[in-house]
């Protein structure tokens, strides 16, 4: 056994040169350390490996090198294009992932994620997983950068989510703390529900660039979105729906920032509507003390000023949206309001846009 309960990947063969496969070499020290719930070291550079299964509390650990735009310090990238994920942490309960860069090429195969848990949609769980990603930037997947299928209990923090084909993370599962992330620059949503969700607390998140949505999230239950900047989401910064008729419900929106979201440049038409917040069929929201602004694309160029609307809402009940800032948050409308709602809504929206001030669109009535 190692003394200090450490396996350093290069010990057992494994070469930074980005040619060797490294595969068998990181899986033997993930085994060993398995067997006295220790470490795996991985050093600068960049190993090529195939599909890795990390086990019941046992971290994996690097060398945190990477910058927004490039991978650097520990690199791990994917050379397997019939891999379902580069790191499976299916019940590999405790783990902890930290301080490496994940890459894949997006060009390798169809749908690989870059971390996950791989469980059938009924399948039982036993115990709580409580996985830690830390310090870890997974980007070039031509899946999800975090694929998390029924999952139960977990942080991401700490991480950049980016570059990525699919979401940057993908959740069905509950009790999460996911904060300080970036989320940049995803083909799908920045994170992505649409399943099962519930009880998440998302704080401190920079959201950006995602062509999908920044949130998007189909019945969840009692979510946190709390203190995070959303920006240039192809379709809405937080889209809260539900295509089977439920509800979502007892969620808290507020002191987060929203501009330019509905951003044309990442646009096509399986996107959302153009706006901030898209909210519909919900029960027990409160959306409450952001700020909302329209804004021009990073290149000036004025026909790429957006959203369109401030927020959609329909079929509200029990829900409150007040005390917004909300000048000049659209170029067209504040609110589009379909209405259908319930009683016991307090929505109370205040303020004015640059090309119509303070347009409210009630159904069934035109300007």
């Amino acid at each position: 056994m190692n003394k200090y309960n450490e396996f350093y990947i290069t010990d057992y063969g494994a070469l930074a040169d980005g040619k060797t496969d490294c595969t068998k070499f990181i899986q033997q020290a993930i085994d060993d350390a398995s067997e006295c719930q220790g470490v795996v070291k991985i050093p600068a550079g960049n190993f090529l490996t195939g599909y890795l299964k990390l086990k019941a509390h046992t971290t994996i650990s690097g060398v945190k090198g990477w910058s927004y735009r490039a991978n650097g310090g520990s690199i791990l990238t994917l050379n397997d294009k019939n891999a379902p994920c580069l790191l499976d942490i299916t019940n590999a309960y405790g783990c902890s992932i930290e301080n490496l860069c994940l890459s894949g090429n997006d060009k390798l195969g169809d749908n690989i994620h870059g971390i996950a848990t791989i469980r059938e949609d009924e399948e039982e769980l036993f115990e709580e997983d409580t996985p830690r990603i830390e310090g870890v930037r997974v980007s070039d997947f031509s899946g999800d950068g975090v694929h998390l299928q029924r999952i139960w209990c977990f942080s991401v923090r700490h991480n950049m989510l980016g570059f990525n084909k699919g979401n940057g993370l993908y959740i069905k599962g509950w009790d999460g703390f996911i904060m300080d992330n970036w989320f940049s620059y995803n083909d799908g949503a920045g994170i992505l529900s649409d399943k099962e969700v519930s009880a998440l607390v998302l704080n401190a998140n920079r959201v950006e660039w995602n062509k999908v949505a920044g949130f998007k999230f189909i019945n969840p239950i009692s979510i946190n979105i709390v203190g995070n900047a959303f920006d240039a989401s192809g379709g809405p910064a937080i889209d809260l729906n539900n295509e089977k008729g439920q509800r979502s419900i007892n969620m808290t929106i507020m002191g987060n920032t929203f501009q330019r979201n509905g951003m044309p440049l990442r646009r096509d038409e399986s996107v959302g509507e153009s706006c901030h917040i898209h909210l519909t069929r919900a029960m027990n929201v409160v959306i409450q003390g952001n700020t909302l602004y329209e804004a021009i694309d990073d290149c000036g160029n004025r026909d790429m000023v957006c959203p369109k609307t401030g927020l959609i809402i329909e079929k509200l009940k029990d829900c409150v949206i007040k005390d917004n800032v909300m000048m000049n948050c659209a170029t067209e409308n504040v609110v589009i309001d379909r209405g259908n709602h319930e009683d016991g809504n307090v929505i109370e929206i205040k303020g004015s846009t640059k090309a119509k001030a303070g347009v409210w669109i009630y159904p069934f009535f035109e300007e």
